[in-house]
Formats: C-alpha cells, structure tokens, sequence
C-alpha cells in the first residue's frame, strides 16, 4: 500500500517555528506523526542568510529532520509552504506542493457570491469517493475533469528552480509536482489520484497544527 507524507511548519509567536510530519496510508489513516522542538533564528542568522534564512530553515533544518525520523516510506511529500520545498534533493522521496485552493461547482450559489473562491466543478474522483460513504449532495456535479491542468505558478523561493515544476487537478486540489520527465510526473499523479479518493489532499496539514499545539501545549 502506497504511503503519503505530509509536512508543514508553524510560525508560534510565543515559541518559535515548529515543524510536523504525518504520514498517512491510502484509507487518511495515520501511520507516522513527528514534530520538532521550537527554534527561533538568531539574529545573526538572520543578518547572515537575509531572504534565505526561512528556506534554510523551513527546509533544510526543519522538513530534512522530520523525514530523517521516519521509518516509513511514502509515494511523495506534500507540503503546503513554499519554503519548505527547499528540502528537495535533501530527502529520498519526491516533494509536491499543494496549492491552497478549493475546487467549486459553479451551480453553488453561495460560492458564486464569493470571489475569492476559484469557479470550477468538483472532481469526479471526489465526487465518487464521497458516495462510497454514503454522502450524496446534489451541488457535487462532475462537470471538471481531473486530467485537466490548471497551471497554477509555484512561488518564487531562493534557490529552488521552479522551470520544470507542472500542476495537476488532484481531487478538489491543485498540488505542483516538479521533474523534466513527464512520466515520472504522471506516476506520481496516478498514485495520488488513488489516494485521493478517501483524502482531503489539504485537511491533514490541520491535523499536523492540532496535533502540533498539543504536543507542545498551546493554543
């Protein structure tokens, strides 16, 4: 069965940057959670890196550490901050990004009444995932195909060359995969497009936050 991991980073005010890595089976059941101690950069780090200290941080110290603890292996590493995609090439797995967005049917008046939200259709592998538990909703129409790209443009981040990095419909997400061989690319999608049918591709990095608050006691 095909694993999936997932990290983030939260920026406490009162302690510092904490990192979070879950790691879940094909069914959203978690496997493997690890969470960091707080760090805060000195500020001669901060005089000495400039704007490269947060990937330094983020991926380099934080994300590499998190994975390194892992005895599990997973099909990719999605991550929902940019600069913790400075840690490809320093783990064996391959990273993705997720975009913060949520795919809409068009026919929801609500969402038409908010402009913030992308108008499209949901997925069909969504669509159908959701009826296998038995929830059915009149407003979830598969009328967007999941093999469509979006091409959604991964952030600028110092030393992370984004040329090569594609976007995919995944579910009711849009995550960016990077590699000059599309069919490494496709693979990785295929696989995520199974998992995809029982996970929300970006709920679990909220479980990672609670689970990171408790850890380390605070609201």
């Amino acid at each position: 069965m095909e694993n999936l991991g997932f990290i983030t980073v939260i920026d406490h005010p009162q302690h510092g940057l904490i990192g979070g890595y879950l790691v879940l089976n094909q069914a959203g059941r978690p496997l493997e959670f690890h969470c960091t101690n707080p760090i805060r950069p000195s500020k001669t780090q901060e005089i000495l890196f400039g704007v490269a200290l947060e990937p330094f941080l983020y991926g380099e110290q934080i994300a590499r550490t998190l994975v390194s603890k892992s005895k599990l292996r997973v099909v990719v590493i999605l991550t929902n901050l940019v600069s913790v995609l400075a840690m490809k090439g320093l783990v064996n797995f391959p990273v993705a990004y997720i975009f913060d967005n949520l795919l809409f049917n068009t026919n929801d008046e609500s969402n038409k009444q908010n402009e913030t939200i992308p108008n499209k259709f949901i997925s069909n592998e969504l669509n159908e995932s959701l009826r296998s538990f038995g929830i059915e909703k009149n407003n979830l129409q598969v009328n967007y195909s999941s093999d469509n790209n979006d091409n959604y443009a991964v952030p600028q981040v110092v030393g992370l060359d984004v040329e090569y990095w594609q976007s995919y419909t995944v579910g009711n997400r849009t995550i960016a995969i990077p590699g000059k061989q599309s069919e490494e690319r496709e693979q990785l999608v295929g696989n995520l497009k199974v998992i995809a049918h029982n996970v929300d591709l970006l709920e679990p990095f909220t479980r990672i936050k609670l689970a990171i608050a408790e850890t380390h006691n605070y609201s």
